[in-house]
């Protein structure tokens, strides 16, 4: 049985040589692209290139960037500061950060000569800690350009990538998901997943089984994953008739959610998906999710939750019964949801 991480890592391998934060929010435009790169040393070739909306000319250093745990909701651009904080915490799957006197500060790994080196020099760091391992952003005057050998494109699909005020500031000024840098895809593909999501919503089970294969799974990740309306936490491997019972349990849910198509490749859809409606001062539930097509059918989906729990506020119509041994219930959407 395939686990939540081994889902994501086989669709980025797909053709996902290339994922990109793309920001757009107001204050911060302009990308950043991390590319495998194809020799020996391996790694990442990054491309740092964001500007201030406001000036072309501004030019502001010092900005703190790291890689998030979590996907930043696609409606990041209407409140940094409150949408960002959803992208969660520093990426650190080792612990490091949390040791007592962590320090993390290199000169930046510009080309691929050094990058051996450089691996063993980054031992120290935690994997999500940019202007550490390699340099503090600058926002106007240019692209910046480095090389990270601790870092591989197929671990940073479905995180984000944080951007901090400038001067060593702590403030989130702006935050993007970690997207294949691909938007290509077959159209049949495409409206398949539109189709099973809209089966969802309406809980068409008929719809919903016939548009998958036989051996369909659903593969959460842990985290709050909503799926039309429905709630699930903790990482685990469903059945289609155990996902049936989980939707079961709430209403229909069509036009609760706010759905952003994108792809890794042929047979891989990604959906960054979102409540329609703010739910807690102004944010929205939100997540990603990766879909698996085979000979016309969705054989595998990978959902993966924008927030650490689902802790539900609302009381739903009648109580439904807890979903996992952790004892939180997972309540219906009622005009949006409080977490």
């Amino acid at each position: 049985m395939r686990t939540a991480a081994a889902l994501l890592a086989a669709a980025a391998r797909a053709e996902a040589a290339t994922v990109i934060a793309e920001f757009d929010n107001g204050v911060v435009s302009g990308s950043v692209s991390f590319t495998d790169a194809c020799d020996a040393a391996g790694g990442v070739d990054i491309v740092l290139a964001l500007r201030h909306n406001s000036s072309a000319s501004l030019v502001t250093t010092g900005h703190l960037w790291h890689i998030h745990e979590h996907a930043a909701p696609p409606t990041a651009s209407e409140n940094s500061m409150r949408q960002c904080i959803w992208a969660g915490g520093h990426w650190d799957p080792d612990g490091l950060e949390r040791a007592a006197n962590y320090s993390c500060s290199h000169a930046p790994v510009v080309g691929r000569a050094d990058a051996a080196q450089a691996a063993a020099e980054l031992e120290g760091c935690y994997r999500g800690d940019m202007s550490g391992k390699l340099a503090v952003a600058s926002l106007g005057g240019g692209a910046q350009t480095f090389s990270d050998p601790t870092l591989r494109t197929t671990e940073l699909l479905g995180r984000s990538l944080v951007i901090h005020a400038a001067d060593g500031a702590a403030q989130r000024l702006a935050c993007a998901s970690l997207l294949p840098a691909s938007s290509h895809f077959p159209a049949a593909d495409i409206a398949l997943v539109q189709r099973f999501y809209a089966a969802i919503d309406a809980k068409d089970f008929a719809e919903l089984r016939a548009l998958t294969a036989v051996d369909y799974e659903a593969v959460f990740a842990p985290g709050c994953a909503a799926v039309g309306g429905a709630f699930h936490e903790d990482e685990e491997v469903l059945g289609f008739a155990s996902l049936q019972a989980l939707l079961e349990q709430y209403p229909a849910a069509s036009g609760s959610t706010a759905r952003t198509m994108s792809s890794a490749g042929e047979g891989v859809v990604i959906n960054h998906y979102a409540s329609a409606e703010p739910s807690w001062e102004g944010v929205r539930v939100h997540g990603a999710a990766v879909h698996r097509t085979r000979n016309g059918e969705v054989a595998s989906s990978f959902w993966y939750g924008g927030s650490e729990e689902c802790v539900g506020t609302l009381p739903p119509p009648s109580p439904p019964a807890p979903l996992h041994d952790r004892g939180l219930l997972l309540r219906p959407v009622q005009e949006g949801r409080s977490l």
